[in-house]
């Protein structure tokens, strides 16, 4: 009760369960039979999902069950055997195939699962058997390079089907020695060949292996987006690569410095350039530092050896550069920020300038004289230079503690002079609920008392009136 099917990828054996699904077990043994399934494609893989297959035009439209192979007046398709036990739980489940959507449109495409949990297939195909042999064939045709319409770019057959064991070998269907051929047919060219990879066409060349046809995609991939860097300008050439004798050194701790680390990775050899990258405003480090060695040797030994190394109780890492940012601003003709290059830098000129108004700015505003204000210019600050810095910075902080002491004085005033306002404002309530208190007043005084509301209200209604009529002939 298994066939082998010998494909351009490799052998599968589909065990079947004839007992589950004699019908379609018995359409799928008889047309292995008559040799139906040679030469026919795998015309849909559709990754972790299915690979279908059994259709002898190609176009997953056709197919046809095997009493209409004997006889073309009977039905094209027959029903299904939805069998509650099976399940589409694990890969290498063989289904049959269902036409337009219908499950009770069986002919000879069948599919293979190639992931599990698929179960919610089970009320919509028939199974008729499980793959034994043959999962590495699966992997393969899984992995298949397909269009968009999920058809394989390199053509997938079936060569030829093998019966091991027929249980319905002494069961008689109609005319079904008519159409069992002598031997199995030759395989031909059709429109498939043409429009796609062969099955067996060779596309390595003698001596390359699949690896290497790897290798080449990635070359190719590599070069398409250096070919784009290019195009936008942040690389001068497709050929330009990063440095081997450049080591990359991150996770140090911000008092590094530069001659530290010269002296630590100099027992590997000898040392061109060492680095420590510093943020071009401030000056602070980055925490990271490249690393350039006279000889390619000597940059491989500190590669292996400082790898996780302790260096001011930070856990370094090490790892060859990747940076062409060097060879670009040599391409741009502008180098790196510093005194020596790129002094002059757009940004940084930019960057001066907004700093030394802000500054002036605040230096009128507190009448402080000009020539106090320091210019500060945004190169990367050497160890000469670190002192000056450190006063610049100082100078910087006391500037904006006068500055803050200014404003919080204002605040306070205008805070003393807000709740003087609000108790006056309180003293008049107090004065006016005196004379509302009209149990403490004769009737004279309460008399004359509403008289002088009453006359201050018509005084406010008059002149709201006056005001009204003043805006109405501004209009």
């Amino acid at each position: 009760m298994a066939v082998v099917l010998e494909t351009s990828l490799g052998d599968i054996v589909i065990d079947l369960h004839t007992e589950e699904a004699p019908n379609a077990c018995l359409n799928f043994l008889k047309l292995c039979t008559v040799k139906y399934y040679n030469n026919c494609l795998f015309h849909s893989v559709q990754k972790d999902f299915i690979a279908q297959t059994g259709d002898p035009s190609g176009t997953g439209k056709g197919g046809q069950c095997i009493w209409n192979v004997i006889d073309s007046k009977k039905s094209r398709f027959f029903s299904s055997e939805i069998h509650p036990k099976l399940s589409h739980n694990k890969i290498g489940v063989v289904s049959m195939a269902c036409l337009d959507g219908d499950k009770d449109k069986l002919g000879s495409q069948f599919f293979i699962t190639l992931t599990d949990d698929l179960q919610r297939l089970d009320k919509h195909f028939t199974i008729i058997g499980e793959v034994g042999e043959g999962f590495d064939v699966l992997s393969k045709i899984n992995e298949a390079f397909v269009d968009k319409e999920d058809r394989p770019m390199r053509n997938i057959r079936i060569r030829h089907t093998i019966i091991i064991e027929d249980p319905f070998e002494h069961v008689c269907v109609d005319g079904l020695t008519g159409v069992i051929p002598e031997s199995s047919p030759q395989p031909t060219l059709d429109q498939y060949d043409y429009e796609r990879i062969r099955d067996d066409e060779e596309i390595l060349e003698p001596g390359q292996n699949d690896q290497d046809l790897h290798e080449e995609l990635e070359f190719v991939k590599n070069r398409t987006n250096a070919q784009i860097l290019v195009m936008i300008d942040d690389i001068p050439d497709v050929e330009t690569k990063p440095p081997e004798n450049v080591l990359f050194v991150c996770r140090l701790n911000p008092i590094t410095e530069d001659e530290d680390l010269r002296i630590i990775f100099q027992r590997f050899g000898r040392i061109q350039s060492c680095e420590v990258i510093k943020d071009w405003k401030t000056g602070d480090s980055l925490q990271y530092a490249f690393i350039e060695y006279e000889r390619v040797e000597d940059g491989e030994k500190a590669y292996v050896e400082m790898e996780n190394v302790l260096i001011d109780d930070r856990r370094i890492h090490v790892d060859f550069s990747q940076s062409v940012a060097k060879f670009y601003w040599h391409h741009k003709k502008k180098g790196k920020f510093n005194q020596q290059k790129g002094a002059n830098h757009a940004r940084v000129e930019e960057a001066n300038k907004m700093w030394n108004k802000r500054h002036e700015g605040h230096a009128q505003s507190q009448s402080y004289r000009k020539d106090k204000v320091a210019d500060i210019q945004f190169e990367c600050v050497d160890d000469g230079q670190s002192a000056v810095h450190k006063q610049r910075r100082l100078n910087e902080h006391k500037s904006h503690q006068k500055s803050d002491s200014k404003y919080d004085d204002q605040d306070r005033a205008r805070h003393r002079s807000k709740h003087r306002h609000r108790h006056h404002s309180t003293d008049h309530k107090h004065k006016d609920k005196k004379y509302s208190n009209s149990d403490s007043l004769s009737h004279k005084d309460r008399k004359s008392h509403r008289r002088h509301k009453h006359d201050r209200s018509r005084s406010r209604s008059r002149d709201r009136r006056r005001h009204s009529n003043k805006s109405r002939n501004n209009y």
